[in-house]
């Protein structure tokens, strides 16, 4: 779909594969992000000139015409994008050069210790986040448990008050 000859702008969320496909075929985009990584997708996507940003707030038939507008009659767009889609295609090492390279790297070196992830010099409990965890819940609990014990003395005196009352 965005490969299409006649296609030349894309609304989206912004979501990280909508953001490589437009990319991919230099098409420019309207981004509307709506959670999680998507703002941030967008505010790249901005800065490199091939994205106008609508806000979800802001979102209107108006606010899409104007955004729309700008993307289709501003050339800036569309030449960003093919520059960047140019970029991609003439990336100074392929993937699977990379990964030859890598290989190769790891058969005649080995392991190589400053190469290891520091999560593996953590023990279970760290690595599983157990000690920030198993405080938290003792926690919740406990708060959970003396509001509930408040919750009861309140109501107990509430009734022997009306208690009082009707007699």
């Amino acid at each position: 779909l965005l490969g299409h000859p006649n296609l030349r702008a894309f609304v989206s969320h912004c979501g990280q594969n909508s953001l490589t496909e437009a990319v991919y075929q230099g098409v420019p985009l309207v981004c509307v992000p709506l959670f999680g990584d998507q703002k941030h997708n967008t505010q790249k996507a901005v800065k490199r000139k091939i994205a106008v940003h609508v806000d979800k707030s802001d979102l209107s038939p108006d606010t899409l015409k104007r955004a729309f507008g700008k993307v289709l009659h501003d050339a800036m767009y569309r030449k960003s994008s093919e520059r960047l889609l140019e970029m991609i295609r003439h990336k100074p090492f392929s993937s699977r050069e990379r990964l030859l390279r890598h290989v190769d790297f790891a058969s005649k070196f080995g392991p190589i210790d400053s190469f290891d992830i520091a999560a593996n010099d953590l023990s279970f409990v760290q690595y599983y986040l157990l000690d920030i965890f198993i405080p938290l819940l003792i926690l919740i609990a406990l708060t959970a448990f003396l509001l509930l014990r408040l919750l009861i003395i309140i109501v107990r005196r509430v009734l022997a008050q009306s208690k009082v009352k009707s007699e």
